[in-house]
C-alpha cells in the first residue's frame, strides 16, 4: 500500500496515516534543481513552506463572491453505505431526502472539526480542496454539488461515481492492456491540464485518487494535498505519496506543475506493470530508488510507452517532457499518435471497463462498504474567529435546476412581487461563498 506524506489523511484507511514536513526559510533566491541521475545533492536543512518565500499567507480566501443560500444539512440526506474511513473522518455513499435533487446518489465526505483544528496548515489544505472543487469544472474531476457544516464537523457532498476505485480494477486485473492503459492516461492528462490552466497542482497522483463513472470513464478526486493559485514559480512542500514523489519534492528544491507529470508517468508503469518503478518494502530505500535507480521495463511493455515514460521520469526537470508547453508537450508524444483529443474530452471513447455491465456495487474496498452506515458523533467545537465562516456552497447547477423548476410553475402566472422562496434574491446571499467555474491564466 502508499503512504501519504502530509497531515492525517482524509484518505481512505488503507492509505497510512501522514505527515508533513513545512520549515520556513526567507532566503529570496532562485532556485537551481538541475540536478541529474548520478550527481544527487544532499538534503537541505531548510525548508520553505507553499509560497512563504515571496511572503504571502498560505491562508485560502474562498469569499470573493457570493450565491444564495439554500437550506440543506446531513439530516436532508440517507446514508446508505460507508465507501471509505479516515483519520480525518469519512466517505459515504448518501441520498437526497427531499428538494429539486430528491432521490440523487451522492457522495459525503465528513470531516472532522477536531482533527483539523489541530494545526494551522490542515486548516489551509481542507480550505484549499473545498476551493479547488468548486472552481474545477472538467469532465474528468469529481463535482461538488454542497458544502455545508455543523459545530463538529464539516461536509462535502460530491457526486458518486459508481464504478469506484481504479485502484481496486488495478489490483483485480494485475495490470492492463496497453490500450487500456492509454485510455486511462489520456483521460487523467485532461484532467491535470485543467488544474494547471487553473493555477492548482494536484501532487497526490496515485490509483486510489482516481474513480470510475458509471460508463467507465475515469475522474479526479481527493484534492488535499493541491496547492492552488501557481500560476508560476515554485512551492515547497514536502507532500504526496512515497512512490509517486519526484525527486524535487524530496530534495526539497522547490516543485512546480512538472512533478505532476512525473506522477503521471509512475502511474502508466504502475498500470501497465502492476507495480510502481522504484517501490521497496523500505521507505528510504524507495526513497533511495527515485533519487538514483534506472528504470526497467519487462519486455512486454512497447516501445512507445517506455519512451514515454522515461521522458516523464527524468529527473532533470528542465529535461521532463511538460517542462516548456505543459500537458500539450504530452499530448503529442507518439504513445498518443492514435488518440483524437476532442474524442478524449467529450468522452466519445469506449471505456475498457464498463462497471454498469458488471455490477452495481462498483470497486470499493469491502472492509469499508461493510461498516455500518450511521453518522458517527464528534466533539463539538466553538471559535470566536471561525476559520470556515465560508465553507458554505451551493453548486450553479442546483441554481440551474430551481430556476428552471420556479420558471414552469409560474409561466401561466401574471408577473408581480413574488415571496416564493424558490426564487433567487439577494437577501438570502450571506455566509455563502462562490468562485468563477474556472480561471484564466
Amino acid at each position: 500500500m502508499s503512504e501519504d506524506i502530509e497531515m492525517e489523511s482524509t484518505e481512505l484507511e488503507k492509505i497510512n496515516v501522514n505527515e508533513c514536513s513545512d520549515e520556513s526559510s526567507s532566503d529570496e533566491i532562485e532556485i537551481d534543481y538541475e540536478y541529474d541521475d548520478t550527481l544527487i545533492a544532499e538534503k537541505e536543512d531548510e525548508t520553505t513552506t507553499d509560497d512563504e518565500e515571496d511572503g504571502r499567507s498560505s491562508s485560502v480566501d474562498i469569499s470573493r463572491y457570493q450565491c444564495q443560500q439554500l437550506d440543506t444539512g446531513v439530516e436532508d440526506f440517507e446514508i446508505l453505505r460507508v465507501l471509505g474511513r479516515g483519520g480525518f473522518g469519512k466517505v459515504s455513499q448518501v441520498k437526497k431526502k427531499n428538494g429539486i435533487d430528491k432521490g440523487t446518489v451522492f457522495a459525503m465526505k465528513a470531516i472532522k472539526k477536531s482533527r483539523i483544528f489541530k494545526s494551522q496548515k490542515d486548516l489551509d489544505h481542507t480550505k484549499t480542496e473545498r476551493k479547488v472543487l468548486e472552481i474545477s469544472s472538467n469532465p474528468f474531476i469529481c463535482d461538488l454539488f454542497y458544502a455545508f457544516q455543523t459545530s463538529s464537523k464539516l461536509y462535502l457532498i460530491l457526486e458518486y461515481l459508481h464504478g469506484g476505485e481504479l485502484f481496486m480494477l488495478l489490483e483485480k486485473e494485475g495490470c492492463f492492456m496497453e490500450h487500456e492503459a492509454q485510455f486511462y492516461t489520456a483521460e487523467i492528462l485532461l484532467a491535470l491540464e485543467h488544474l494547471h490552466h487553473n493555477g492548482v497542482i494536484y501532487r497526490d497522483l496515485k490509483p486510489e485518487n482516481i474513480l470510475l463513472d458509471l460508463a467507465g470513464h475515469i475522474k479526479l478526486t481527493d484534492f488535499g494535498l493541491c496547492k492552488d493559485e501557481m500560476f508560476s514559480g515554485k512551492t515547497y512542500t514536502y507532500c504526496g505519496t512515497v512512490e509517486y514523489m519526484s525527486p524535487e519534492i524530496i530534495l526539497r528544491k522547490g516543485h512546480a506543475h512538472t512533478t505532476d507529470f512525473w506522477g503521471l508517468g509512475i502511474l502508466l508503469y504502475d498500470m501497465l506493470v502492476g507495480s510502481t518503478p522504484y517501490t521497496s518494502a523500505d521507505r528510504n530505500q524507495t526513497i533511495d530508488r527515485i533519487l538514483k535507480s534506472r528504470l526497467k521495463f519487462p519486455k512486454h511493455v512497447g516501445l512507445k510507452a517506455q519512451g514515454l515514460i522515461k521522458k516523464l521520469l527524468r529527473r532533470t526537470v528542465s529535461q521532463r517532457i511538460g517542462y516548456k508547453n505543459g500537458a500539450n508537450e504530452v499530448k503529442n508524444h507518439e504513445f498518443f499518435d492514435n488518440i483524437n483529443w476532442e474524442d478524449v474530452f467529450n468522452k466519445r471513447l469506449q471505456p475498457p471497463f464498463q462497471p454498469s455491465e458488471v455490477n452495481n456495487s462498483g470497486l470499493f474496498d469491502p472492509q469499508f462498504t461493510t461498516l455500518p452506515p450511521i453518522e458517527t458523533p464528534d466533539a463539538s467545537l466553538s471559535h470566536d474567529n471561525d476559520p470556515f465562516e465560508n465553507f458554505n456552497y451551493v453548486s450553479p447547477s442546483i441554481f440551474s435546476n430551481l430556476t428552471t423548476e420556479s420558471s414552469r410553475e409560474n409561466a401561466n402566472t401574471p408577473k408581480k412581487s413574488s415571496s416564493n422562496p424558490m426564487l433567487l434574491s439577494s437577501s438570502s446571499l450571506k455566509n455563502w461563498s462562490f468562485s468563477p467555474i474556472s480561471k484564466s491564466s
